[in-house]
């Protein structure tokens, strides 16, 4: 992106969703990416009084980008794309009690409506989310979707609804 972009944080705030890869190591190098990432957005966005960020909470990306929010004293929308008993059990163990404590962090929980099962229901919530973000950071190779709601899926609907997107490359 080049520059602020003009009129989006008139209100004062700006709200960043976030995709990636799913079952991404962990890894210094990774992390100050997505800091660095978000800090790009926000200024972009014009330094906004205040942020926050969307995320499915899905291992890897999702999670990395939503405690980096938290961390910037940023809100958290907990985007579930299943209801939170059946998303809970597509969770390693481990990652449960990481979505448990981002859960309980979040200021906002939206749950799915209806069921709709996977992996429409990646989409829809993706699509949900580009609906509310002012633009969307991708933790992205550059590879394609794995599946209906992948990362590539995800990326392409933003830029054909005009949201600016930042990639940062794994």
């Amino acid at each position: 992106m080049d520059g602020p972009i003009p009129g989006d944080c008139e209100t004062g705030h700006a709200v960043f969703g976030v995709t990636g890869h799913r079952n991404l190591p962990s890894s210094p190098s990774l992390l100050a990416q997505v800091r660095a990432g978000l800090s790009e957005l926000s200024e972009d966005f014009g330094k906004p009084s205040t942020a926050s960020v969307i995320s499915m909470l899905a291992e890897g990306a999702d999670t990395f980008a939503a405690e980096e929010a938290l961390a910037r004293g940023w809100s958290l929308t907990a985007l579930l794309p299943l209801p939170l008993a059946t998303y809970r059990s597509t969770f390693s163990r481990e990652a449960v009690r990481q979505l448990d404590a981002l859960v309980a962090s979040a200021s906002r929980v939206v749950e799915p409506a209806g069921i709709v099962a996977p992996p429409e229901c990646y989409r829809e919530a993706a699509s949900w989310m580009l609906g509310e973000c002012d633009a969307l950071l991708a933790i992205w190779d550059g590879s394609p979707a794995g599946g209906i709601g992948g990362t590539a899926d995800v990326v392409r609907m933003a830029k054909d609804m005009g949201k600016p997107v930042k990639v940062v490359g794994v």
